[in-house]
């Protein structure tokens, strides 16, 4: 069975994978503008979309609109697994998460009124809950 055949896509769009992103909205943005994804397209994504860069926001945003729009296959990576555990209150993984990049998360989803309720109760959370574990 192909990836096509298991997503139910068309067999002769193509499999696009891309992985790492990292809250860098813009090398992201322009990497989607470069391969022009249609609706043939499988799109699969790696996890790691937040943390270390400045952008998650806006990544996060993008891979939404993705999902809305493409066809989109979105696996969690340890960045969002961490996440998810700062979520639930494992204040073990609090200092870790940090540690690897969650600061410049959570700046991006700041402004002058504090932090966006995207991250915690919106369609971020949602989305972030919703993307498919690896294993």
């Amino acid at each position: 069975m192909t990836f096509h055949q298991a997503a139910g896509t068309n067999p002769t769009g193509r499999l696009l994978v891309i992985g790492d992103i990292h809250g860098c909205y813009r090398a992201f943005d322009l990497l989607l503008n470069t391969l022009q994804p249609d609706q043939d397209d499988l799109i699969i994504t790696l996890g790691d979309y937040i943390d270390r860069g400045h952008q998650s926001k806006e990544v996060v945003s993008r891979l939404i609109r993705l999902q809305q729009e493409y066809n989109l296959i979105a696996l969690r990576g340890n960045h969002e697994e961490m996440i998810l555990e700062w979520k639930k209150k494992n204040h073990a993984m609090i200092g870790i998460w940090l540690a690897n990049g969650g600061m410049a998360t959570l700046q991006s989803y700041c402004d002058d009124k504090g932090l966006d309720t995207k991250m915690h109760r919106g369609e971020h959370f949602v989305f972030s809950r919703a993307i498919k574990d690896p294993e």
